[in-house]
Order: structure tokens, then sequence, then C-alpha cells
């Protein structure tokens, strides 16, 4: 009788462990997954600059429009965290046309 009831015994500290295990491992799953997903946040939340963005680019491709003279205060930044959005002042001529540049 005694063999029986330590196998069982040993089974019940098998399937313990086991799920100690698992738990132990969905938590720190959802723990790290749980900063990435606040420090995205603090990026939208604080505005931050995405990280892929080149504003010189940016700078660049507007100044080729014809009759842009000057571009400055530029924002970029993420509403969503996917989708970016970019704000600036543009100095034009005064002989160009609204309707002409968009």
């Amino acid at each position: 009788m005694r063999p029986v009831i330590f196998g069982i015994r040993n089974q019940n500290i098998e399937m313990f462990m086991m799920r100690w295990l698992v738990s132990l491992m969905i938590e720190l799953f959802l723990g790290l997954y749980g900063v990435f997903l606040a420090i995205q946040i603090v990026r939208i939340f604080l505005e931050i600059m995405p990280k892929d963005i080149d504003l010189d680019e940016i700078k660049t491709d507007i100044r080729r429009i014809k009759g842009v003279v000057d571009i400055h205060h530029i924002h970029v930044r993420s509403m969503d965290g996917e989708e970016n959005h970019a704000t600036l002042h543009v100095v034009v001529k005064n002989t160009i046309k609204i309707s002409k540049v968009a």
C-alpha cells in the first residue's frame, strides 16, 4: 500500500511544479509585454518623435515644391503608435496660389 500512496504523492508534486512553472512563464510574458506597452504609451503621451523619421529628408522634399521659400517649426508625432502626423510652418512666395500647391 505504501508505494501506491508514494506514487500518487509524487505525481501531485510533479503537477504542482508543472503548474507553477507554466504560471511563472505566463507571468513573465505578461509582465514583459506590459512594460513594452507602457513604454509605447509614454512615447505617445509625450508626443516623442518616431525613431524612423528623418526631418532633413522631409525638409528637402518640401523645399523641392515650386514656390516654397522656407520651412520651420516641424513637429512629427504618432497619435496611435502606428500612423505618424506632421505639423510645420511653410513660407511661400506671394505669387503662388494655394490651389497650385495642394
